[in-house]
């Protein structure tokens, strides 16, 4: 069984951003503590920094039914790829972004 790690790659007291390889692509996490609109200023200068260090698509799996992180992919630039089954066999889709 292969052992899945997240890795930070920005982490700030409001906001931590992960990457996971698993099946060929990268996936990026992101988990935030407080939202305001500086907040969101600051998370979207750093994200657009790392995506300018990244030479891979990035790959985010969203939920149908949460419209909050629908929002955000939207936000950071995400694009919707294909639908898919998680593993709890609930339907999920899968996004990405380049460059």
């Amino acid at each position: 069984m292969a052992v899945l790690t997240k890795i930070p790659v920005i982490y700030k007291k409001d906001y931590t951003v992960l990457f996971e390889a698993f099946a060929d692509k990268l996936w990026i996490h992101c988990k935030v503590n407080k939202w305001s609109k500086t907040i969101k200023q600051d998370l979207k200068h750093d994200f657009n920094t790392l995506m300018s260090l990244v030479n891979l698509p990035v790959f985010a799996l969203h939920d149908p039914e949460d419209l909050k992180h629908k929002k955000f992919l939207n936000l950071f630039g995400f694009v919707y790829l294909k639908d898919t089954l998680g593993k709890d066999n609930k339907p999920r889709q899968i996004f990405f972004r380049s460059k």
